[in-house]
């Protein structure tokens, strides 16, 4: 059996044919056989592999757990049964190109504490998956130069799995990941986003799933830093009456970026920009205010059926 240098967390709450797409990509890059695969999912309905699909990957574990509530939870113990010294995050998804593990270890091998991809759009023909990218993710999208940055992608992300199993409250930090990458960067560990390392992202396209998406998004966020890091009501009020600017400056940013990865096509985008960037305006005071609710309930559809949130025509995208 071959060292293995990176171990893959994939979780699914359904069959093997949802993540069958993400499996073949990982099961084709060049250290393969150096790769462990982890396949969460939940105990009554386990997926049955097609053992073909998996050959060239150096190990692979069947991971069960209870019905899932979350998807911070299930992944991170999983992380338990990870044998290599890096651990990714994948998503059905969300596709792996060619190099992209032996990327993220090489930038592992530098020292950097988190590795986060650079992403493309795997559903490039819809407007609003473009402005759902540009205000989720627009930092990460189409770098051709790798950088130090603590605006990486959320649960595609690869970490030290030393750093990982540090954390004691590593589900909650793993469903809103950007309150991980604040608490790293406060510990002096570098972030990274390596342009060697390249996925296809389903960004949504449809609009009441960019609505939910946006929504519960970003209160989920705003309600787990408040949280982990203890905030005051003073400053938590502070912060909601600064919403209108923090969501200000979030329109600007994903406006650059649009315009950047997707050129002339910013008019045609600004109403779902405003429409989007209102939204977690809102969320922002929601989440600082009302706490999290039942956000990450509300979110697992979003995360594990995704094809239902697609601009029609779009849904096999995430299919083999």
């Amino acid at each position: 059996m071959s060292e293995i240098d990176l171990s893959v967390i994939l979780i699914t709450a359904s069959t093997y044919e949802r993540i069958r797409k993400t499996v073949k990509r990982l099961a084709s890059q060049d250290n393969a056989d150096r790769i462990q695969l982890v396949i969460v999912h939940q105990a009554e309905n386990p997926p049955e592999v097609i053992a073909e699909d998996l050959r060239t990957l150096g190990e692979v574990t069947m991971f069960p757990t209870g019905t899932f509530e979350s998807t911070g939870d299930p992944r991170a113990d999983a992380v338990s049964v990870a044998t290599g010294p890096v651990t990714v995050f994948a998503e059905d998804h969300c596709f792996p190109e060619p190099g992209w593990a032996a990327a993220l270890v090489r930038a592992h091998s530098a020292g950097h504490g988190a590795v986060g991809p650079t992403m493309r759009n795997a559903n490039p023909n819809t407007l609003l998956s473009w402005v759902d990218m540009s205000l989720n993710f627009g930092p990460s999208v189409q770098r051709d130069a790798s950088e130090e940055s603590s605006l990486l992608c959320w649960h595609n992300t690869s970490y030290s799995t030393e750093l990982l199993l540090e954390q004691e409250d590593l589900g909650t930090l793993l469903e809103a990941e950007g309150v991980l990458y604040r608490r790293l960067e406060e510990a002096g560990r570098s972030l990274y986003r390596e342009s060697d390392a390249k996925v296809s992202h389903t960004n949504i396209s449809g609009l009441r799933g960019f609505m939910l998406g946006q929504f519960w998004g970003t209160r989920l966020f705003w309600a787990t830093l408040t949280s982990v890091e203890g905030w005051t009501w003073p400053r938590r009020l502070l912060f909601a009456l600064a919403s209108p600017v923090v969501g200000g400056r979030r329109f600007l940013r994903a406006l650059q970026d649009l315009n950047r990865t997707y050129p002339g096509h910013t008019v045609a985008a600004l109403p779902y920009m405003v429409l989007g960037t209102s939204l977690l305006t809102c969320c922002i005071v929601a989440g600082l205010l009302a706490c999290s609710g039942d956000c990450m309930k509300y979110r697992l559809s979003l995360v594990f059926e995704r094809e239902r949130y697609l601009a029609a025509g779009e849904e096999q995208i995430i299919f083999a």
